[in-house]
């Protein structure tokens, strides 16, 4: 777990500069590589909706980052929310391909801002969305293995994190959490603003799992979409480990639902603490 944990204490640590945890810090960008990908996954379908008669595949157009090294690094995976777009995390990406990760950000069929008939419409589609980042992933590891691919020898099988905003952290839980959907594969999550309430609905058939990865959830105070109650539910969920990131203060947590020492969160303090989440 050492380097699934080295990876996210990358991604916390940048996460913490930018989110409301902290201050805004410009880090030099290097020479990094911005590309696309798009794969057609046949063995699912995309469901018919109002205005998208649907279809027998399900296509993921994927952007990359990676950085200017060209030795295996690990993978971050990043799902956007509901009406969201990979591009939007091109400030957050490009951050964290530059300290030396492969970022990969695929676009949800029928949840992103362009989908077909619109977004509004598509929210059911989440079912699928932990299968969508599953399926990425395969098809990552396969350029990854493949001679010729300019993504050969580029990734760390086994040091893969997947970070979920809203919607996307919704997926994130049923890809780590719900045994419907889990994959073994993801060493790590983060879920910033989830919306365990939709958890619950959505995939409501399948168990909650306590053998997870570890866990972090950020989350504001002040959100007024995605309630902040909600994540301090999802906190008392019993994982392995988990922390939940607040304006003014850090809560790591131990084991099963055990509070760790609370540390201050001010803008110089919440990388130290993600930082102590990833030791327990």
């Amino acid at each position: 777990m050492k380097k699934a944990g080295n990876t996210l204490a990358v991604v916390l640590s940048v996460l913490s500069v930018l989110s409301a945890c902290g201050d805004s810090d410009p880090q030099p960008r290097a020479t990094l590589q911005r590309s696309e990908r798009t794969w057609v996954d046949t063995s699912r379908a995309t469901p018919r909706k109002p205005g998208f008669a649907g279809a027998d595949t399900r296509t993921l157009r994927v952007l990359l980052w990676t950085p200017p090294t060209f030795h295996a690094s690990p993978l971050v995976v990043l799902a956007h929310g509901f009406g969201g777009a990979p591009q939007k995390f091109e400030a957050f990406a490009t951050t964290l391909a530059a300290a030396g990760y492969v970022i990969a950000a695929p676009t949800f069929p029928l949840t992103n801002e362009n989908a077909p008939g619109g977004h509004e419409t598509g929210l059911g589609d989440v079912r699928s969305q932990p299968g969508d980042i599953s399926f990425v992933v395969t098809q990552l590891l396969n350029a990854n293995a493949t001679p010729g691919d300019a993504l050969y020898g580029r990734i760390e099988s086994d040091a893969i994190a997947v970070l979920g905003h809203s919607l996307g952290a919704v997926t994130t839980i049923a890809l780590t959490r719900k045994q419907c959907c889990s994959d073994a594969r993801v060493r790590a999550a983060i879920l910033v603003a989830p919306l365990p309430g939709l958890v619950d609905l959505t995939f409501a058939g399948s168990p909650t799992s306590a053998d997870g990865p570890p866990t972090l959830l950020i989350h504001g105070t002040a959100d007024t979409t995605a309630d902040y109650a909600g994540s301090q539910t999802t906190l008392r969920l019993d994982p392995p480990a988990a922390g939940l990131c607040r304006p003014n203060r850090c809560r790591p947590q131990r084991g099963r639902g055990k509070p760790g020492r609370a540390t201050d969160c001010g803008p110089t303090r919440c990388a130290n603490c993600h930082s102590r989440f990833l030791e327990l």
